[in-house]
């Protein structure tokens, strides 16, 4: 790795907030003493995964147009801050004119002049704020917008940039909690955050400011109050952030067993792994709940001990100001100024930090980001410079190149490899699983470098061409091949225009693809859908070799091209390939060795070395060579049949393996035709359940609930009293000229009633914040369960819908579950106070005069009209993003697929493909924000509107009316007031929304009904003895329902009895195993086991009956040792030792650094093909089935590997059924009888002798395989 890539490499793990040198950043300076001054000590010790870049870095990918959008929303932001502080200098000043009128100090017209003039002066000042507020937040909100939108562009572009050693040290979830949190971080602190922190700083500046000129004395007595305040603040957020931090990484792994599970679903539901897993995932987001309930005390304690020291010292201002104003030395209003101020200068100085937290996790996040959309690998693809080949001739050549996996630099993988492939020559590379050859096309392709030694292409080396240029030339088909979430005609073309449907049906043609297309309902515009459920192994294969044919590179890489081909298809698809490789250069590895005859040489691997080279029939005549022992292994054996049933009999092992089994599945291919509906097809449930439906199911949270919301009610009145208390001190300051003892008798009165109400709110606030935050995580627990839960109860066709896919699932499961907190914690706890204190305010208004209310009224009402209009456009608009936003499909699927992709030469396409998914939604989200920005600005200048509203109606009251000013300004200050309710309950109404959509989202996962009934209740349990019957089956996938799969096919296996299923891919044989195990119903015939139908068992039993190795193995993160016993109870050491031995894993793994202890990585990663598949066998083995089904169980084995396998399974198949599917004919001679299946129908049944003398299909493709007939 160059410098550069060291200098900007990214942390592998997130978790450990560790930057590049390996340590943690944590604040310095300035930025240290800030955060403890600004109510935000925790900072302090909080570790971050990068040393954040500065401020103007974070405007680094602005474009001038936004870049001029941020300019405008901060200079606006600062004028609405400044401006905003004046509101509360015209309201004392009037104040100081009713108490002058009262007085008789002036008469009734100054009053007039005076009150006129000051409202007049609000109402600007109103309109202002209006304007600015609105300016202000739409374009700080639109350019943060834009300027994520280009940094999630750039994410991607720089993912599909990175070299293949990069990826073995990262995480796919990893990446994508990049992509997602770091940059919705990003989106958070440079939105509203940056104008709302300049508008408080300003605000709070003016409003020092104005209480300093005016009288500095009762400002000072006050001032006290900001580092009380922050100390309370800061120790808060210190004791929130230290549980928050514990309370993450056990939320990551609660969201990684989620994925896991979803992704791997039917591997679960055959394991019978559904309890363990719901276990696993429960108890995860328990221990993680724990942490989120002391954050719920923490606040709640902190919060209203915040609350308390505010008003003791609010009391402190009120009452020396009062005595200031006794004697002469200031005004009455100045008073109301000063302290009314300050108090919500110093309560808002605690809206800072928060600002300041999210501007800074920000700039965090973006140096996270920004390292790794800057990162230049060593081998980039994106890098212009290098020489190009313009007509290679494909003359490849290595020269003792020696190489080690970055992950693992002291296990040497090759050491010292030598060969050479001539043009137009075709060299299969065979050997062990583990020995080199998938890595040699690894670094033939510069996915790696290797260490030391050269690989030229037309004697240049490899490391001085161009690599784009490089692939570019060179078609591959891996092992395990990858489609994409498009159509077929998609998939093959990839975004190249110079493709045209012409040359998609040649290579599909050539492929012995492009009849099973044609079959299908859309042809060539089939949507493939994610998960690839829909296609066999064998029909996702051959497009995947289409692909790789279609532009005819001059040099083809196949690895394992065939193996999950059937004997007929391989036989077409390796004539076209032939044909294909006419002048030019082809390189296949395979462990099939009947595809290897006509190759003109064979490089024989073997633990890092080149061990033999020469033709099939060469090697194949060296007694004592590999290759010989190899093909020796894969041979036929053409002998009577009772006489190899005679001679294999082998003991069985019924002391070790007892009656019960478990069925077990590698990966389950789903069906061989099915195919996804498209998206209006099938839609989830439009059923809408609302609030009702989450509060109706908190059962065992009800008390919690109800308490907590009463004390939120109780927590409203708090704002009420404020305004009791203010006029307390009006009536006080009425009766300045009774006597001294009264008068501060009076003042006394004042103060202790604020600090009582400080005690009061202390109590309130804590006993709803933990009651609420206690209800949300019990419930959010329990929802999330719950639906994992549902999920793993399903069939396989609930997983074939666009809505319910997986990927869909666990996007769905995971934000719902989050969304759903808003009906419930503090946003509900903000939402219930304010309302009620709205309510209080209300009556009381009215009480003291009805005009005022009804002048009052008709301001809130409007607004509330105008928010709730808005409040529906933002809910309609983000249901729409919701349902067109595909862009976190298409990063996770181009994240989890960018090998494929770069070697495809594609990643412009997918880059644009995804740009392609933000475009889609930015006017939706344009139109979002211009309504948020609407509800802000009429939030924040509402109580200017209501303030000249009531306050000029009083004024009126007053003048022509003669009313008593202290019911006058009681009830003004009553409906000023609530323009702070009416502002946090708007806040809280738009994030209690996000629970809606949630909710319904939720409970149309609870409330599917299984479209496989599970039978847990009433379902049979017999002793099963192994009888199969299937009998007169005809099938079609509930999304094609016109597309038959089977039709009328029959089946019989006795106990005991071997039976192989063989055929064409697509003809219906996996079908039967998918039915068999019940992931499917069919629509008519019967499916038997001993006789009694399947859908009579009890399917947690029936399954636990069976045992299948599948085509494509599925592993687990965590160990081989985990992976291999999942779902399993008290199971034997010594057996599942053995099972390893059976399966021939027990070398390779006792090889490895951890042994058994090694961890497999996400999708098991760190093993090969060939070690996967062998890691699923004994994971079968252990299971000791009744029923044994293997699909195509050896096919990613090499031959000497598949001998001994094959060996353990048939005797692991004796005394009791096993059925094969198989396309590698050698493995199942020995079988008691073989299925010929074709289109849906048994055309052939019988032995491997009798369908031999029969001389029908059968027979036809054991001589396409037959080894013997080149040697």
């Amino acid at each position: 790795m160059n410098e550069k890539a060291k200098e900007t490499e990214l942390p592998t793990n997130l978790d450990q907030f560790t930057d590049q040198n390996g340590t943690t950043y944590h604040q310095k300076g300035f930025e240290k003493w800030l955060n403890k001054l600004l109510c935000r000590g925790d900072l302090i010790d909080e570790g971050f995964e990068a040393k954040p870049v500065g401020f103007t870095e974070l405007f680094k990918y602005a474009s001038k147009s936004d870049k001029l959008l941020i300019y405008t929303g901060i200079t606006t932001a600062i004028i609405s801050g400044c401006i905003q502080s004046l509101s509360a200098v015209t309201s004392g000043k009037f104040a100081t004119a009713m108490l002058d009128f009262d007085s008789n100090t002036i008469d009734k017209e100054t009053l007039w002049d005076r009150g006129f003039f000051m409202m007049k002066l609000n109402m600007v000042i109103g309109v202002a704020v209006m304007l600015t507020s609105f300016v202000s937040n739409y374009c700080l909100k639109l350019s943060a917008r834009n300027v994520t939108a280009h940094l999630r562009s750039r994410f991607i572009k720089s993912i599909l940039r990175q070299d293949a050693g990069w990826f073995d040290k990262q995480k796919f979830g990893a990446l994508n909690a990049q992509l997602n949190d770091c940059i919705t971080r990003i989106l958070d602190g440079m939105g509203d955050k940056i104008g709302l922190l300049i508008r408080c700083v300003f605000q709070l500046l003016m409003a020092f400011a104005i209480c300093l000129y005016i009288d500095y004395r009762v400002s000072l007595s006050m001032f006290l109050a900001a580092p009380f305040s922050c100390f309370i603040m800061s120790f808060m957020a210190r004791m929130v952030s230290s549980s928050t931090q514990k309370q993450l990484p056990l939320l990551d792994r609660s969201g990684a067993i989620l994925q896991e599970t979803l992704m791997n679903v039917k591997t679960v539901q055959s394991c019978n792994g559904q309890a363990q897993m719901l276990r696993k995932y429960e108890k995860s987001l328990i221990a993680a709940k724990f942490y989120g309930i002391m954050c719920g005390i923490w606040q709640g304690l902190f919060d209203g001990i915040f609350f308390l020291v505010l008003y003791v010292f609010f009391a402190v201002g009120l009452v020396y100001g009062g005595y200031l104003y006794f004697n002469d030395q200031i005004e009455s209003g100045d008073v109301f100024i000063i302290t009314t101020l300050l108090l919500m200068s110093i309560y808002f100085l605690g809206y800072i930090s928060p600002h300041i937290m999210a501007i800074f996790k920000a700039r965090v996040s973006a140096a996270v980001i920004y390292k790794q959309i800057e990162r230049i690998p060593d081998n980039d693809c994106y890098d212009e410079e290098g020489e190009e080949i313009v007509e290679s001739k494909g003359h490849i050549k290595f020269e003792n190149v020696k190489f080690a996996y970055p992950t693992r630099k002291g296990k040497t993988v090759l050491n010292g490899v030598s060969w050479e492939a001539l043009p137009a020559e075709t060299v299969a590379l065979v050997g062990h699983s583990g020995c080199g050859k998938s890595t040699s096309i690894s670094l033939l392709t510069r996915l790696y470098d290797y260490s030391e030694g050269r690989i030229t292409i037309d004697g240049k080396d490899i490391k001085t061409l161009k690599i784009s240029a490089l692939r570019k030339i060179i078609g591959v088909v891996q092992q395990e091949p990858t489609l994409f979430n498009a159509s077929i005609y998609e998939n093959i073309q990839l975004g190249d225009t110079s493709i045209t449907m012409d040359k998609v049906e040649t290579a599909c043609r050539m492929a012995n693809a492009h009849d099973f297309i044609q079959n299908l309902e859309f042809g060539y515009n089939t949507k493939i859908g994610s998960g690839e459920i829909q296609l066999s192994g064998g029909q996702k294969q051959r497009i995947a070799i289409a692909r790789a044919i279609v532009n005819n590179p001059p040099i083809l890489l196949l690895d394992e091209a065939t193996s999950a081909l059937d004997a007929e298809s391989e036989i077409y698809v390796q004539k076209a390939l032939k044909t294909a490789c006419k002048g030019r250069t082809t390189i296949v590895i395979a462990h099939r060795l009947s595809t290897l005859r006509d190759v003109q040489k064979i490089v024989v691997y073997n633990n890092g070395l080149v061990t033999e080279i020469g033709s099939h029939k060469e090697l194949s005549e060296q007694e004592n060579g590999l290759y010989a022992q190899l093909v020796k292994a894969q041979e036929f054996q053409i002998v009577q049949k009772d006489t190899e049933k005679e001679e294999s009999k082998v003991p069985t092992r019924q002391d070790t393996l007892g009656a019960s089994s478990i069925m077990l599945r590698g990966s389950l291919r789903t069906s061989e035709l099915s195919v996804i509906a498209p998206e209006d097809e099938y839609t989830d449930t439009k059923t809408t359940y609302g609030l009702k439906a989450l509060y109706s199911n908190c059962q065992g949270e009800y008390t919690k609930l109800i308490i907590g919301g009463i004390c939120c009610c109780f927590r409203g009145i708090e704002i009420v009293m404020y305004v009791v208390g203010l006029t307390l001190l009006f009536d006080v300051f009425r009766n300045k000229y009774v006597t001294w003892d009264d008068y501060v008798g009076g003042l006394q009165l004042v103060g202790w009633f604020n600090i009582i109400l400080g005690i009061y709110t202390l109590v309130m606030i804590f006993s709803s914040v933990v009651l609420l935050t206690w209800t949300a995580e019990n419930v959010v627990v329990k929802f999330k369960v719950k639906a994992l839960q549902s999920v793993l109860g399903q069939g396989a066709a609930y997983f074939d819908r666009p809505q319910t896919s997986s990927p869909k699932l666990f996007q769905r499961i995971t934000n719902d579950g989050l969304n759903v907190r808003a009906a419930l914690d503090t946003r509900l706890y903000h939402l219930l106070n304010n309302l009620f204190c709205t309510f209080v305010q209300f009556i009381l208004t009215f009480v003291m005069s009805w005009y005022i209310g009804i002048a009052g009224s008709v301001v809130y009402v409007t607004v509330l009209l105008v928010l709730g209009y808005m409040a529906h456009l933002i809910q309609k608009g983000m249901l729409k993003v919701q349902k067109t936003d595909d862009s976190a499909k298409v990063a996770v699927e181009i994240i989890e697929n960018s090998r494929t992709i770069q070697l495809l030469t594609r990643e412009t396409y997918f880059a644009k493909k995804y740009d392609q998914c933000l475009e889609r939604i930015e006017e939706t989200e344009k139109k979002v924000l211009l309504a948020d920005s609407v509800v802000f600005c009429v939030t924040q200048s509402c109580m200017y509107v209501s303030d000249v509203a009531c306050y000029t109606t009083g004024l009126m009251l007053i003048y022509y009316y003669g009313m008593d000013v202290t019911n006058i300004y009681m009830a003004c200050n009553m409906m000023s007031s609530m323009c702070w309710s009416i502002l946090f309950v708007s806040l809280a109404l738009v994030e209690a929304l996000h629970a809606v959509p949630a909710t319904n989202s939720l409970f149309s996962i609870f409330n599917e009904a299984p479209c496989v009934d599970d039978n847990e209740t009433y379902g049979d349990t017999p002793s099963i003895d192994g009888n199969v019957t299937v009998e007169k089956l005809f099938f079609s996938y509930p999304t094609r329902p016109d597309l038959i799969v089977t039709n009328g096919l029959n089946v019989k296996a006795k106990a005991g009895e071997t039976i192989a299923l063989v055929g064409p891919s697509g003809g219906g044989k996996s079908t039967i195993i998918n039915i068999l195990q019940r992931f499917y119903e069919p629509k008519s015939g019967r499916v038997d086991v001993d006789g009694v139908k399947v859908s009579s068992f009890k399917l947690s039993y029936l399954r636990s009956q069976m045992a299948l190795v599948g085509q494509e193995p599925v592993l687990f993160s965590g160990s081989i040792y985990e992976n291999v016993t999942i779902g399993i109870k008290d199971i034997d050491h010594e057996w599942v030792m053995e099972a390893f031995r059976l399966a021939n894993a027990s070398k390779f793994i006792e090889f490895l650094p951890q042994g058994y202890n090694t961890e497999v990585g996400e999708k098991g990663a760190q093993l090969s093909g060939g070690q996967k598949q062998r890691v699923a066998i004994a994971r079968a083995l252990v299971r000791n089935p009744k029923i044994l089904l293997l699909d195509e169980a050896t096919s990613a084995l090499d031959a000497e590997s598949e001998r001994k396998v094959q060996a353990a399974l048939d005797t692991a198949a004796t005394g009791r059924t096993c059925i094969t599917i198989a396309h590698r004919l050698s493995s199942i001679q020995n079988a008691d009888k073989i299925y010929f299946i074709s289109n849906g129908r048994v055309t052939e049944a019988g032995t491997h002798q009798e369908l031999m003398n029969d001389d029908g299909a059968y027979a036809g493709m054991i001589k396409k395989q037959d080894l013997k007939s080149t040697m």
